[in-house]
């Protein structure tokens, strides 16, 4: 005498056993909470009062060039090359320099094992002004575009 059972298979019964309706919910839940957890963020912004072409009358630099625009920041060398830097970080603070309160911003780039980090102390009168933390003898003025 043979017995035979019935095979219950998921693909007969046209039921998935994982899947079922009150589950799509919650995987639809997770999926945007994942989606909004690795959208990039907005990509930082200079300070409007930095933006331009700024030079220096410091003999040791003269003839070099500091330009800042909204996503990024390059400058020229001694060499006559060019470095280019796309923003990855701006800070703008309040410190005491010289026992003056001045504004200090600060450009960051990183790259892949290197941090480039300029902190800027801005002196906005006469049409602005800054030096570079390390370097507070050279002033650099923004370069005046004539006017047409």
């Amino acid at each position: 005498m043979i017995i035979r059972r019935p095979d219950k298979s998921s693909r007969d019964s046209k039921e998935c056993l994982w899947f079922r309706p009150e589950r799509g919910k919650l995987l639809l839940a997770v999926l945007i909470l994942v989606f909004q957890a690795c959208r990039s963020q907005p990509a930082p912004t200079v300070a409007a009062e930095l933006i331009g072409n700024w030079t220096t009358d410091h003999p040791k630099h003269a003839g070099l060039y500091f330009n800042i625009y909204p996503s990024g920041f390059s400058f020229s060398k001694m060499d006559g090359t060019v470095e280019v830097h796309t923003l990855t970080n701006y800070e703008k603070v309040e410190a005491i320099v010289k026992k003056r309160k001045t504004v200090v911003h600060v450009l960051k780039d990183t790259r892949p094992g290197q941090e480039i980090t300029f902190r800027l102390a801005y002196q906005p009168g006469n049409g602005g002004s800054f030096t570079f933390s390390n370097r507070e003898q050279v002033v650099w003025t923004r370069q005046v575009r004539p006017t047409q």
